[in-house]
This record gives C-alpha cells, structure tokens and sequence, in this order.
C-alpha cells in the first residue's frame, strides 16, 4: 500500500484493507505491513511460550510413544518404591530393553546407542561407587541395588551427561519429601530410610521431558 495523502489508517485498517479512497494499493507494501501485523500478532511469543507450543504440538507419534512407555514405567517405579522400598526387577528390564530399543530405532532426544550405553555403564559405576562409599561410612548397606539399576535405565534412554540433572533433581525431591513427611508426621525422618526411587524416577522423566522439548542438555546425542 502506498500513501498519497490524508491520515494514516490504523493498524486494523491495514489489516482488514479498509482504506481512505486517496490511498493506492501497491503489492510490496502489502507484503511488508503483513508481515509486520504477523509479527505483533506474535509480540508474546518468549521461551516458556514456544516450550509450552513445543511439547503441545511439536511431539510426533514416536516422541510421544516412547515418552509415554517411560513415563509409565517410572510412576509405577515411583509408586512401589514409595509403598515397598522396593524397586522390581522386571520393571527395570522393560524399561531398558525398550530404552535400548528406542535408541537403536531412533532416539527422538537424537542419542546414539554407543552414547547411550556408555550411559547405563557410567551411571551405574558412579552410584554403585556412591553406594560403596556412603555403606562404608555408616557400616551398613545405604543404597539398595534397585536405585543403582535405575540410574543405569536412564542412561539407556538419556546418556552419561545427564546424570548431574538426575543427581540433582533425584537429591533435591528425596529431601523435600522427607521434609513434607516429618512434618505431616512430626517425626524426624533424617535418620531413617528414605526411598531415592521417586526422586530419581523423577529426573529421569524430568530431563527427558526437557531434552524433547529442545532443551540442549546431552551434548552426547547428534
């Protein structure tokens, strides 16, 4: 559009191409002023927006397949780890040969089956070493073997360099809910058992969530 003369038309007015007679419609101007209407259409688009368009409509069927096979499997973990203090093998299994299973297909986080097994060894080696020393320093078992297990199913579906965020998060929810409980219970649970099932459980599902999402936390994957 061009202008010729008069007051100029409101953005509406542009929009909807409702125009004084002594304006002239020229195709260029056209396409520049749509494109700026498309974008103030879009002004509030910042990261938590475009994460949140991410994980509604982004995801294909098999981003959410193998979201929805892991997820399944850790709440299940979650819950009777939570009951029990125990974590079940069977369980663990499912969840490794579906997470080796979904890397050698194609990973939708993009991790390669070598980075993914290098996963489940490191993770493995490092809490099992975690539990060594901890069981050493308080002369009894301190880590049940289900958690070291666990760690290792993350590392088939997220790879090595996401174990700092399953420490963190795993660490940071196991505190808050034995936080949560002593107070519910007025008892002081410090000192007694707490289940790190729930707490790994949800780094695990947390940093895959955040890695589909395009969040860049596995520099292993291609």
């Amino acid at each position: 559009m061009e202008r010729v003369e008069g007051i100029e038309p409101s953005p509406k007015a542009w929009e909807a191409f409702v125009l004084p007679l002594n304006y002239t419609r020229a195709p260029i101007k056209v396409a520049v002023w749509q494109r700026r209407l498309d974008g103030a259409h879009d002004s509030g688009s910042g990261p938590l927006r475009q994460f949140a368009n991410r994980m509604m409509f982004g995801l294909d069927v098999w981003a959410l397949a193998s979201l929805s096979v892991l997820a399944v499997g850790l709440i299940a973990l979650a819950v009777i780890d939570f009951r029990t203090g125990y974590l079940p093998d069977w369980i663990q299994l499912v969840l490794a040969v579906a997470g080796l299973g979904v890397v050698l297909i194609g990973s939708p986080v993009k991790l390669t089956w070598p980075m993914a097994l290098l996963g489940a060894t490191i993770n493995m080696a490092v809490f099992y070493g975690l539990r060594w020393i901890v069981s050493r320093i308080k002369n009894r078992e301190a880590m049940g073997l289900g958690d070291v297990k666990l760690v290792g199913v993350g590392g088939l579906w997220l790879g090595p360099l996401a174990l700092p965020y399953i420490m963190a998060v795993g660490g940071i929810a196991t505190l808050l809910g034995a936080l949560v409980a002593g107070v519910i219970t007025g008892k002081p649970v410090w000192q007694g058992e707490m289940p790190l099932g729930p707490g790994l459980a949800l780094g695990i599902l947390g940093t895959y969530i955040a890695a589909l999402a395009g969040v860049s936390l596995l520099p292993g994957a291609v």
